[in-house]
């Protein structure tokens, strides 16, 4: 057999093997014992529904086996987090000092060209494509790419974000989610223009930080390249602003 691991969202409260079978209208097998202790579980991702009272497919899980599984979504490592942030949730740490902040991923997509050089290289009228990524909503309504850091990456106190108006929250029956601000298509656009931007901006930087084929080039491209790169941080404050008007 292979070994597998997986990621699902669910809810799920207390019930024993007994009170299982009752709700589901069986007869309980004279070898099990209806006193084992367990979990009710509602699978919100997938599966079609099997009783009338639930919408998603239910099931019974042995409690230690149910626990060594599953975390409630207010206490997440950032992998599962990311697995949340990947079906659609929001995401940040109760850490986090700032009002409002969440992370979210943007799907790979693609937009109309508008600048000189985009234009030179795809074509006028053409859709520049981009790659997936992680923004940040920060505490001033402005939105950025987000990269975690080592601590980000350790940390256990990932949760998924019902209210964006206040700190974090998550309600019993899992996350609720507040309605994300309407984009007219010309905003979008400069939403989209500023992770592309930031997503240059991070590459030329580790390109300068790290990378020995920087070292070896010559003074005079290893300023124009550093000149770059704090142009493309003006420019990122000057979208930024322009965002944050909206």
């Amino acid at each position: 057999m292979k070994l597998f691991i997986g990621t699902k969202l669910l809810k799920a409260k207390p019930m024993t093997r007994g009170e299982y079978n009752v709700l589901r209208g069986w007869t309980l097998p004279a070898n099990e014992n209806p006193s084992d202790e367990g979990y009710l579980v509602e699978y919100l991702d997938g599966g079609k529904a099997n009783h009338p009272c639930y919408d998603g497919y239910i099931s019974w899980s042995p409690k230690d086996v149910f626990e060594a599984a599953y975390r409630v979504v207010s206490g997440l490592s950032l992998g599962l987090a990311i697995e949340a942030a990947k079906k659609g949730e929001r995401i940040a740490r109760a850490g986090w000092n700032g009002k409002g902040q969440f992370v979210y991923l943007v799907p790979a997509a693609s937009y109309p060209v508008q600048t000189g050089a985009a234009k030179a290289h795809f074509g006028a009228g053409a859709m520049v494509p981009y790659n997936a990524y992680l923004a940040l909503k920060t505490v001033d309504n402005t939105v950025s790419t987000w990269a975690p850091s080592v601590s980000d990456c350790l940390a256990d106190d990932w949760l998924i974000v019902r209210n964006t108006d206040a700190a974090p929250v998550v309600g019993e029956d899992g996350p609720l989610l507040a309605e994300p601000m309407k984009l007219q298509p010309h905003q979008q656009r400069v939403v989209d223009e500023l992770a592309q931007n930031e997503q240059r901006r991070t590459k030329l930087a580790d390109f300068i930080k790290t990378n020995p084929v920087f070292d070896k080039l010559p003074d005079a491209e290893r300023l124009r390249l550093t000149r770059q790169h704090r142009i493309m941080a003006e420019l990122s404050d000057v979208i930024g602003e322009r965002i944050a008007a909206f």
